[in-house]
Parts: structure tokens; sequence; C-alpha cells
């Protein structure tokens, strides 16, 4: 059965919402909003077909619109969703596919989907130069891009 919402104190109407509604805003921590970072148009059709392919969910996943620029992953199980925000950097048409977290409260149109963090591999430092420091600072002569 449904649960009960109370607009405001001065009104005594109460609104009805499906539970299928409270069920949905319950697993906003199994989604993930996502956007591919191109001028070009994006097929959303076949953007939903490649990530089914390339994030593999082992329970399944639905993919939706939110506009032309974002849309939403609803991931069966936590596993997946681990693996589609650790598992980067994703390419989609020789774009990069930017994914954030999503929090109860959060509007996906606000979270910030203009940066993407890589593993950069730094070859030949010499052994006794390998300290965090020594990382640190290699790391913010990199910046942001």
């Amino acid at each position: 059965m449904g649960k009960m919402l109370s607009l405001t104190e001065e009104k005594t109407e109460q609104v009805k919402i499906p539970d299928a509604i409270w069920k949905q805003s319950e697993d906003v921590h199994l989604m993930v909003i996502g956007r591919v970072l191109s001028r070009k148009w994006v097929n959303f059709e076949a953007l939903k077909i490649g990530l089914i392919r390339m994030l593999n969910p082992g329970k399944g996943m639905t993919v939706r619109s939110l506009n032309d620029e974002r849309f939403l992953i609803a991931f069966n199980h936590r596993i997946d969703k681990r693996r589609a925000i650790e598992g980067g950097p994703w390419i989609f048409d020789k774009q990069l596919i930017v994914l954030n977290t999503i929090d109860r409260g959060d509007n996906p149109l606000d979270i910030c989907l203009d940066k993407c963090a890589f593993t950069v591999f730094i070859h030949d430092i010499p052994y006794s130069q390998r300290t965090h420091e020594m990382a640190r600072h290699i790391g913010q002569s990199l910046g942001e891009m």
C-alpha cells in the first residue's frame, strides 16, 4: 500500500504516493548520472546499447534519457554501480563518458559532469625518488584538463 504525504501543515489534504514511486526514490543509491563529452549529437539508442555492452552489469540496468546531454543509469545491484563508477574511463564513439553518483535530494541536472578522474602511469623514475612528495608534485604539474 502507498504511503501518505502531507504537503503542508495548513493543508489537510493528503496525496497518496504509489509504492512504485517510493521504491524509485529509495533506489537512488543504485543510480548514476552520465554525459557524453561531445559537441556533436549523440544517438541515445546507440548510446544505450553501447553502455549495456560496456558496463555489462551482472544484475541488469536501465538507461533513461534526461535531456539531450544527460542520461540516468539505474543498476539492480551495488556491485554493478561500483564497477561503472570505478572502472572507467568509458568511451563511446571516440568520446569520453563522464559518470557521477547521485545522492538523495540531488537534482540530476545540477550534478557536475565536466570532469573525469584518470589514472596516469609515470615510467623511468629512479627508485629512490618514488615518494609521496614526488607523486604529489608530478600530479600537480599535470593539473586539470
